[in-house]
């Protein structure tokens, strides 16, 4: 029998049904598209991140593979860029912008540091340097060495580098903190710059940049990254001639010690010294530039292009 009823109520369960069909898909669709571009979104957020590891590692290795003279660890990568000084103490000791150094000589070069002068001894050292006609790097000492400051004059006109290695050369008070770094090392780029004229821009630590005390100190990375977002530029070495150690080191030794080091490095940065009690350094020169010309080495001065070397 004929029921209005249960017609008007299979009516709406038909209607039900066929909402349902439709609406609960739609809904699933727009959820499924809306977690599909989470996700495409979250895809592309991790490649993004992936890319960028892949870059950073090979710049790592092109740095590194790039010339096996060299030592360049992900800090020394990741923080190598420049940007404003991190402190707004002394703002006259900031040096001209440039590009990141990384140029390297295509030929054999061995670059002659020299530490902790001037000295009674630079002048014969000057003398003896362009009889040979090689440029050197001076890293230069002030406090002890008061008298013998104007040879740093005489350094740049005689077209040598000349390099900052602190005031006092004294780590308590060099290390003590950053603020004792930066006040030493702007007493001496003040004072240099009134003596020669010139802005010195590259500088060495002393005792290295991985000398124990600076590595304990547990701002070394700060002070790296001060300096160089004030445009300085340090240098380590990976030659060292070893003229620096407690029992004195006769001309033959230094020679045998740095003509060894050399070895078949393509870039040689050799770490010596022109402190007044260094005359056997200044003897073994002329040994260690004939053997290492006869070798096909070249002799020059770092600059501010030069790519550094750097302690990992």
């Amino acid at each position: 029998m004929y029921n209005p009823e249960n017609v008007r109520k299979i009516k709406i369960c038909i209607r039900a049904v066929l909402i349902s069909l439709v609406i609960v898909p739609s809904i699933l669709m727009v959820s499924v598209f809306a977690k599909s571009a989470q996700l495409q979104e979250q895809m592309e957020n991790l490649s993004q991140k992936l890319r960028e590891t892949e870059t950073q590692l090979e710049l790592e290795q092109s740095l590194a593979q790039e010339d096996p003279d060299f030592a360049v660890t992900k800090a020394q990568v990741k923080n190598g860029g420049r940007g404003e000084p991190l402190s707004d103490l002394y703002p006259d000791m900031i040096v001209e912008w440039r590009e990141d150094p990384v140029r390297v000589q295509e030929e054999p070069t061995v670059y002659l540091t020299f530490d902790d002068g001037p000295s009674a001894l630079t002048p014969e050292l000057l003398d003896l340097l362009d009889e040979y006609n090689v440029k050197a790097t001076f890293f230069v000492v002030s406090n002890n060495n008061e008298k013998y400051m104007d040879y740093c004059k005489e350094i740049v006109e005689r077209g040598h580098a000349l390099g900052m290695h602190s005031y006092t050369h004294d780590y308590q008070k060099v290390y003590a903190s950053k603020e004792s770094f930066l006040a030493d090392f702007h007493r001496q780029f003040t004072q240099l710059k009134e003596l020669t004229g010139e802005t010195p821009v590259l500088y060495r630590f002393p005792g290295g940049s991985d000398n124990d005390r600076l590595e304990k100190s547990g701002f070394s990375e700060d002070i790296r990254m001060e300096m160089a977002s004030r445009g300085f530029i340090y240098h380590d070495w990976n030659v060292s001639s070893e003229d620096a150690s407690y029992l004195a080191k006769s001309k033959d030794q230094i020679v045998r010690n740095v003509i060894t080091g050399v070895g078949n490095k393509n870039h040689a940065v050799v770490l010596m010294h022109n402190s007044v009690n260094k005359a056997s350094t200044i003897e073994a020169l002329p040994e260690i530039i004939e053997t290492l010309r006869a070798r096909g080495y070249q002799f020059d001065k770092l600059t501010s292009e030069i790519k550094p070397i750097h302690f990992s």
